[in-house]
């Protein structure tokens, strides 16, 4: 062809096809990472720094709880100890060795006793600031993975390896009831103290409501729960398991309904706020951030919250205290860390750096979607469109798209909407090579 000949219109049309394409193919790889790292600035919950540490423990911690009047903390070890804690000072109040490692501890409701369980089985009683031994209950058969004590005190419940919960006198030691479980699991009382509701450690999940003084089984509560909690009035159950959360009424066993769970399927424990606001839950699987960061999501609304910080290692174990202001969680290194959720009441939680960030993603789709219509538009319908009216329409459809974002985070939630998301500097790559095609000469293809 010579040099001055015309393409012929069979050529022109597979040009604009393929030029097309490349649009397409280049908007696509500039515009979506921008959308994700946008989705990622204005969305990714903030990160929250510990209060405190509570370190003296020479082996993991496997139970940890507030005392009622939440001045204190009570932690129980594989070191064959459990400690007392002070909140304000994180100095320890008491050190009660034990003969085996303990796994599990619990709080009278006058905060003036504590009750553990251990590796070969024993349960004790003991006062709390002395660290006096005062009871012995009777003993089970394997290892003790969970006590309880009841709303009045009066009892106290132990669930062992060996498949039985025992109720004992709280007061004489005397044991009381005694329920044939199919395994060792979780014990809580209700809150009138008529019932135990139960959740299995291991093996087949399920949620299980028993009488106290028949020992009889009342309700299977949710046949997959892994974990279950009782509201403060006792009359709803709220159940997690591999799936949405349910809520269920404890009094005739009926489904009032299921709140989004989008992160808290495979975490490895789950505490629940007395009033089902927050959920602390540990992940060692996670993949965006540090493998030991802890995460507080909102029950109700299905989203992250906090991304919590400064564990450094794996944890078995968390709690609330009761007013919901602190979470603490126990560290198979030993150690408890402390947060304090108050300034996460606040409706502005994003830094300056962040806000700025969302802007300039904004800015950048804006762009990049005005160019490719804009080359869309010049070569297919105008040689030389008119800029105000291809202006208003990027800006229309740009509005479209991030509208669509957000409600797409608001109806599954943000970590399943952004569960591919790339690490900052992948993201941060992407966004410069976005800012140098938009320098470039608009005819090159």
């Amino acid at each position: 062809m010579a040099a001055n000949e015309q393409p012929r219109p069979q050529q022109r049309h597979w040009h604009r096809i393929l030029r097309a394409l490349w649009i397409l193919i280049r908007t696509w790889l500039l515009a979506v990472p921008c959308l994700m790292a946008l989705l990622a600035a204005a969305c990714w919950p903030p990160g929250l720094q510990p209060l405190r540490r509570f370190e003296g423990h020479a082996k993991g911690i496997a139970d940890i709880q507030f005392s009622p009047h939440d001045d204190c903390l009570l932690t129980a070890s594989a070191d064959g100890t459990v400690r007392v804690w002070d909140v304000d000072s994180g100095n320890t109040q008491a050190t009660i060795p034990h003969p085996a490692a303990v796994n599990a501890a619990a709080f009278s409701p006058d905060g003036k006793r504590i009750v553990t369980g251990s590796d070969n089985g024993d349960v004790y009683v003991f006062e709390t600031l002395s660290g006096a031994r005062q009871l012995i209950l009777p003993k089970h058969n394997t290892a003790v993975k969970s006590v309880a004590f009841s709303p009045d005190g009066s009892l106290v419940a132990s669930a062992g390896d060996d498949g039985t919960i025992r109720i004992c006198d709280a007061n004489t030691g005397q044991r009381r009831t005694t329920i044939e479980h199919c395994s060792s699991c979780n014990v809580r009382f209700s809150p009138d103290g008529a019932q135990i509701l139960t959740t299995l450690n291991h093996g087949h999940a399920s949620a299980e409501l028993w009488d106290v003084n028949t020992g009889q089984h009342t309700r299977l509560v949710d046949p997959g729960a892994s974990a279950a909690f009782f509201s403060s009035d006792g009359r709803r159950i709220l159940a997690f398991h591999h799936g949405p959360v349910i809520v269920w009424d404890a009094a005739t066993g009926a489904k009032l309904g299921t709140l989004p769970n989008n992160y808290l399927a495979f975490s490895s424990y789950v505490a629940v706020s007395p009033d089902w606001h927050f959920a602390l839950h540990y992940d060692g699987d996670n993949i965006f951030g540090d493998p030991y960061d802890h995460w507080l999501c909102d029950v109700q609304r299905g989203g992250l919250e906090a991304e919590l910080d400064g564990a450094e290692s794996y944890s078995s174990c968390g709690a609330f205290s009761s007013d919901g202001r602190y979470a603490v969680a126990g560290c198979v290194s030993g150690a408890a860390v402390m947060w304090d959720l108050a300034g996460l009441a606040t409706p502005i939680r994003r830094s300056a750096w962040r806000i700025g960030f969302c802007l300039a993603l904004v800015a950048s789709l804006v762009v990049c979607l005005r160019r490719a219509v804009g080359d869309l538009f010049s070569l297919f319908l105008a040689r030389q469109p008119s800029r105000r009216r291809f202006s208003l329409m990027t800006l229309v459809f740009g509005v479209l798209l991030l509208g669509a974002g957000v409600g797409l985070w608001l109806h599954i939630g943000y970590w399943s909407a952004v569960a591919w998301l790339p690490e900052f500097w992948l993201t941060a790559f992407f966004t410069v090579a976005f800012v140098w095609s938009v320098c470039q000469d608009r005819k090159t293809l």
